[in-house]
């Protein structure tokens, strides 16, 4: 595994679609299309963040769509190019979920992952998220979903780590 190199976190634009159209179709199951990936950037609610190896680069190589309303957040789709996972690309884009949700007033963040994605349900539990419960055949016959969720304290900053003082009991 070659070592994190800088992650640069900012919102996505409309000059980011087409990227974020290529990565989801190379990265999902069931892709979104570019129309709902237009709807995500421009809706109050929702809110998509591309990741970037340096500022003002061009080159989108991970995103993530999330939502927030009222004290609840939700993570509702990530990826990540191929040849930049595992160097710290979908860690820094949900940390960055986390503390924006946390800036917002959420006091969870809720997100669902394929039973079989073990590399995602590892990342989400390294930063907090612990299981709390599962959907049978949510993405498809014998295709399960793992439901996720992160609480935060009401007097601790977004967890950085997964240590139990950082979640609500």
């Amino acid at each position: 595994m070659s070592s994190p190199l800088p992650i640069v976190v900012n919102e996505a634009t409309k000059a980011d679609l087409a990227a974020l159209v290529a990565i989801d179709a190379a990265s999902s199951h069931t892709p979104w299309s570019h129309a709902l990936f237009q709807d995500e950037i421009e809706t109050a609610v929702s809110r998509v963040l591309v990741a970037r190896r340096r500022q003002g680069s061009p080159e989108v190589v991970g995103f993530i769509c999330w939502s927030a309303v009222a004290d609840e957040a939700e993570i509702r789709n990530v990826a990540v190019r191929s040849f930049e996972r595992r160097r710290g690309v979908g860690r820094a884009l949900v940390r960055a979920v986390l503390e924006r949700a946390s800036a917002l007033g959420a006091e969870a963040v809720h997100l669902e992952v394929r039973e079989v994605n073990h590399a995602a349900r590892w990342l989400y539990a390294s930063v907090g998220f612990e299981m709390t419960g599962m959907r049978p055949d949510y993405y498809g016959r014998n295709d399960h979903g793992v439901r996720m969720a992160l609480r935060f304290t009401s007097d601790d900053e977004p967890p950085r780590g997964g240590g139990p003082g950082r979640l609500a009991g």
